[in-house]
């Protein structure tokens, strides 16, 4: 864990670096910890990472980067709505919204958000549980759109429990965003 974080504190940023928990960060799933969730959150901040945990940044002039904290998985968290989250938020402003797994697609982009980063799937991981999710509709990986917000989820880096991956190639992905002039 704390390679990981001093790994992603030296990535060069002129915006800084955001964070947002995932449903095995603070190991919940775990007998045995390997670390407190103030240990964690202590080696993510000590690295210059700012955690968005139900809350925004406004960045630049342009752009508000808001963070959900993760729903849960084993049991299920209380966190702010999305509406809650951007209170006070200048919505003209192109809004991301990073919400660890894929869920409330709708809800965010009711309360403004433009696009929402996820991840959470791994596409699926292991055949066939990538079928299962398309089938049922719910998004796996790729790009999605409901209600006004672009949804883009990634398969991500790791392999999630089991230590196997039978669907789609691990990824960091990179997205560009360009500011388009009002004569465009």
């Amino acid at each position: 864990m704390e390679e990981v974080f001093y790994m992603m504190g030296k990535l060069d940023s002129r915006y800084g670096i955001y964070y947002v928990y995932g449903n095995h960060d603070r190991q919940e799933d775990r007998e045995q910890r390997g670390f407190t969730d103030q240990e964690l959150e202590q080696t993510i901040t000590d690295n210059g990472i700012i955690i968005l945990k139900d809350e925004y940044a406004e960045i630049g002039d342009d752009l508000i980067l808001a963070g959900r904290d993760d729903v849960g998985y084993y049991e299920k968290r209380e966190r702010l709505s999305a509406e809650k989250i951007l209170e006070g938020a200048k919505r003209e402003r192109y809004i991301i919204m990073l919400d660890h797994q894929p869920v409330e697609i709708a809800v965010n982009g009711d309360a403004g958000a433009d696009l929402q980063l996820s991840g959470h799937t791994h596409a699926g991981q292991a055949f066939p549980a990538g079928l299962f999710m398309r089938v049922m509709g719910m998004p796996c990986y790729g790009e999605y759109q409901e209600n006004g917000c672009e949804l883009i989820v990634s398969s991500g880096a790791s392999v999630g429990v089991f230590p196997i991956r039978t669907e789609k190639h691990c990824e960091y992905v990179v997205i560009e965003l360009k500011k388009i002039s009002a004569s465009n």
